[in-house]
Protein backbone atom coordinates (compact mmCIF):
# COMPACT_ATOMS: atom_id res chain seq x y z
CA UNK A 1 0.00 0.00 0.00
CA UNK A 2 2.87 2.28 1.02
CA UNK A 3 4.82 1.60 -2.27
CA UNK A 4 1.85 2.50 -4.15
CA UNK A 5 1.29 5.66 -2.77
CA UNK A 6 4.77 6.79 -3.24
CA UNK A 7 4.64 5.73 -7.01
CA UNK A 8 0.90 7.79 -7.50
CA UNK A 9 2.73 10.77 -5.57
CA UNK A 10 5.92 10.29 -7.84
CA UNK A 11 4.17 10.42 -10.93
CA UNK A 12 1.80 13.47 -9.80
CA UNK A 13 5.25 15.27 -8.81
CA UNK A 14 7.00 14.28 -12.13
CA UNK A 15 3.86 14.87 -14.28
CA UNK A 16 3.11 18.30 -12.85
CA UNK A 17 6.85 19.32 -13.23
CA UNK A 18 6.52 18.50 -17.03
CA UNK A 19 3.29 20.35 -17.32
CA UNK A 20 4.61 23.47 -17.09
CA UNK A 21 4.36 26.30 -19.56
CA UNK A 22 7.96 27.04 -20.13
CA UNK A 23 9.54 28.11 -23.52
CA UNK A 24 12.46 26.45 -24.48
CA UNK A 25 15.29 28.74 -25.91
CA UNK A 26 16.81 27.48 -28.64
CA UNK A 27 20.77 28.59 -29.52
CA UNK A 28 19.53 30.46 -32.57
CA UNK A 29 17.52 32.65 -30.33
CA UNK A 30 19.98 33.23 -27.34
CA UNK A 31 21.76 34.42 -31.04
CA UNK A 32 19.53 37.07 -32.67
CA UNK A 33 18.66 38.71 -29.49
CA UNK A 34 22.23 39.51 -28.71
CA UNK A 35 23.23 40.22 -32.10
CA UNK A 36 20.47 42.97 -31.93
CA UNK A 37 21.73 44.02 -28.52
CA UNK A 38 25.31 43.95 -30.23
CA UNK A 39 24.65 46.29 -32.44
CA UNK A 40 23.04 48.61 -30.42
CA UNK A 41 25.84 48.48 -28.10
CA UNK A 42 28.75 48.87 -31.07
CA UNK A 43 26.22 52.16 -31.92
CA UNK A 44 25.76 53.67 -28.72
CA UNK A 45 29.21 53.09 -26.87
CA UNK A 46 31.17 51.57 -29.17
CA UNK A 47 33.12 48.23 -30.11
CA UNK A 48 35.84 49.09 -27.52
CA UNK A 49 33.49 49.84 -24.05
CA UNK A 50 31.84 46.82 -25.27
CA UNK A 51 35.03 44.73 -25.11
CA UNK A 52 36.52 45.89 -22.52
CA UNK A 53 33.58 46.09 -19.91
CA UNK A 54 30.67 44.11 -21.24
CA UNK A 55 30.65 40.48 -20.77
CA UNK A 56 27.33 38.39 -21.98
CA UNK A 57 25.44 36.36 -19.72
CA UNK A 58 23.75 33.84 -22.07
CA UNK A 59 23.08 31.41 -18.69
CA UNK A 60 20.56 34.00 -17.32
CA UNK A 61 19.03 34.77 -20.80
CA UNK A 62 15.37 34.49 -20.46
CA UNK A 63 12.04 34.40 -22.52
CA UNK A 64 8.16 35.02 -21.93
CA UNK A 65 5.31 36.10 -23.84
CA UNK A 66 6.27 39.80 -23.97
CA UNK A 67 9.59 38.64 -25.15
CA UNK A 68 13.27 38.20 -24.23
CA UNK A 69 15.61 39.44 -21.32
CA UNK A 70 19.24 39.28 -22.36
CA UNK A 71 21.42 40.41 -19.10
CA UNK A 72 25.21 41.57 -19.84
CA UNK A 73 27.69 41.72 -16.85
CA UNK A 74 29.41 45.24 -16.82
CA UNK A 75 32.48 45.40 -15.20
CA UNK A 76 34.43 49.01 -15.26
CA UNK A 77 37.78 47.73 -12.77
CA UNK A 78 39.02 51.19 -12.62
CA UNK A 79 35.93 52.86 -11.23
CA UNK A 80 35.38 49.98 -8.62
CA UNK A 81 31.88 48.96 -10.41
CA UNK A 82 30.12 46.03 -11.22
CA UNK A 83 26.57 45.94 -12.41
CA UNK A 84 24.08 43.59 -14.54
CA UNK A 85 22.18 45.09 -16.88
CA UNK A 86 19.41 43.45 -18.84
CA UNK A 87 18.29 44.64 -22.32
CA UNK A 88 14.19 44.00 -22.66
CA UNK A 89 13.23 43.07 -26.08
CA UNK A 90 9.86 42.48 -27.91
CA UNK A 91 9.08 39.09 -29.87
CA UNK A 92 10.23 41.27 -33.07
CA UNK A 93 13.73 41.31 -31.50
CA UNK A 94 13.39 45.20 -30.67
CA UNK A 95 14.74 46.90 -27.94
CA UNK A 96 12.30 48.88 -25.63
CA UNK A 97 14.05 50.03 -23.02
CA UNK A 98 16.97 51.13 -24.48
CA UNK A 99 16.95 54.85 -22.89
CA UNK A 100 16.52 53.36 -19.58
CA UNK A 101 19.61 51.11 -19.24
CA UNK A 102 21.67 52.49 -16.01
CA UNK A 103 25.55 52.24 -16.67
CA UNK A 104 25.75 53.20 -20.12
CA UNK A 105 27.44 56.50 -21.43
CA UNK A 106 27.06 57.51 -24.75
CA UNK A 107 30.67 57.37 -25.60
CA UNK A 108 29.43 58.25 -29.24
CA UNK A 109 28.23 61.32 -28.38
CA UNK A 110 30.23 62.16 -25.42
CA UNK A 111 33.33 59.72 -25.87
CA UNK A 112 35.18 61.39 -22.50
CA UNK A 113 32.36 60.26 -20.37
CA UNK A 114 33.56 56.66 -21.63
CA UNK A 115 37.57 57.39 -20.69
CA UNK A 116 38.01 56.23 -16.99
CA UNK A 117 41.58 57.24 -16.34
CA UNK A 118 41.26 58.41 -12.38
CA UNK A 119 41.02 55.17 -9.98
CA UNK A 120 40.63 55.19 -6.00
CA UNK A 121 43.84 55.62 -6.01
CA UNK A 122 44.31 58.73 -8.02
CA UNK A 123 41.24 60.02 -6.27
CA UNK A 124 43.28 60.07 -3.02
CA UNK A 125 46.16 61.88 -4.64
CA UNK A 126 44.01 64.31 -6.30
CA UNK A 127 42.75 65.21 -2.55
CA UNK A 128 45.65 65.44 -1.02
CA UNK A 129 47.37 67.52 -3.46
CA UNK A 130 44.03 70.12 -3.15
CA UNK A 131 44.88 69.91 0.36
CA UNK A 132 41.51 68.49 1.57
CA UNK A 133 41.13 67.97 5.14
CA UNK A 134 41.22 64.38 6.23
CA UNK A 135 38.07 64.18 8.82
CA UNK A 136 37.10 62.43 11.79
CA UNK A 137 36.74 59.36 9.59
CA UNK A 138 38.52 57.73 6.27
CA UNK A 139 37.21 58.99 3.07
CA UNK A 140 34.42 58.02 1.94
CA UNK A 141 35.19 56.86 -2.18
CA UNK A 142 32.91 55.61 -4.28
CA UNK A 143 32.00 55.46 -7.79
CA UNK A 144 28.54 55.99 -8.79
CA UNK A 145 26.18 56.36 -12.03
CA UNK A 146 24.78 59.72 -12.52
CA UNK A 147 21.17 59.01 -14.41
CA UNK A 148 20.70 62.52 -14.85
CA UNK A 149 23.64 62.97 -16.75
CA UNK A 150 23.91 59.45 -17.85
CA UNK A 151 27.62 59.35 -17.05
CA UNK A 152 29.98 57.67 -14.07
CA UNK A 153 31.56 59.93 -11.57
CA UNK A 154 33.81 59.95 -8.13
CA UNK A 155 31.76 60.84 -5.08
CA UNK A 156 34.07 61.48 -1.65
CA UNK A 157 32.65 62.11 1.46
CA UNK A 158 34.39 63.73 3.87
CA UNK A 159 33.12 63.79 7.48
CA UNK A 160 34.60 66.64 10.02
CA UNK A 161 32.64 66.52 13.12
CA UNK A 162 30.29 64.15 14.30
CA UNK A 163 27.94 63.52 17.53
CA UNK A 164 26.47 60.52 17.78
CA UNK A 165 24.47 59.85 20.89
CA UNK A 166 20.89 58.01 21.40
CA UNK A 167 18.57 59.11 19.40
CA UNK A 168 20.47 61.70 18.20
CA UNK A 169 23.24 61.81 15.51
CA UNK A 170 24.67 64.95 14.56
CA UNK A 171 27.83 65.28 11.54
CA UNK A 172 28.96 67.53 8.67
CA UNK A 173 31.60 67.83 6.10
CA UNK A 174 32.15 68.05 2.91
CA UNK A 175 30.73 65.79 -0.76
CA UNK A 176 32.87 66.18 -3.69
CA UNK A 177 32.37 64.71 -6.81
CA UNK A 178 35.27 64.47 -9.71
CA UNK A 179 35.29 63.72 -12.85
CA UNK A 180 37.12 60.14 -13.58
CA UNK A 181 38.47 61.03 -16.79
CA UNK A 182 39.91 63.76 -16.05
CA UNK A 183 40.18 64.20 -12.18
CA UNK A 184 38.71 67.67 -12.50
CA UNK A 185 36.56 68.13 -9.09
CA UNK A 186 33.02 68.86 -10.95
CA UNK A 187 31.59 70.19 -7.71
CA UNK A 188 32.05 70.57 -3.30
CA UNK A 189 29.34 70.79 -1.27
CA UNK A 190 28.82 71.12 3.05
CA UNK A 191 26.63 68.54 4.03
CA UNK A 192 25.05 68.40 7.35
CA UNK A 193 23.20 65.99 9.36
CA UNK A 194 20.67 67.59 11.93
Amino acid sequence: MRSAFFLILTALIFIGGCSKSEKVVDKTTVDSAYARTDKYLSDYVGKDFTKKYLTKLPEKFTVDSAGFKVPYLEKIQTLGYSDTIVFTLDNNFGITNANKIKGLPDCAANPEACDFKIDSARVVKILKDKNYPSGIKPWKIKSYWDDAQRRFFWSVTITESEIVRTRMERAEGLKIIIDPATGDIISEKKWRIL
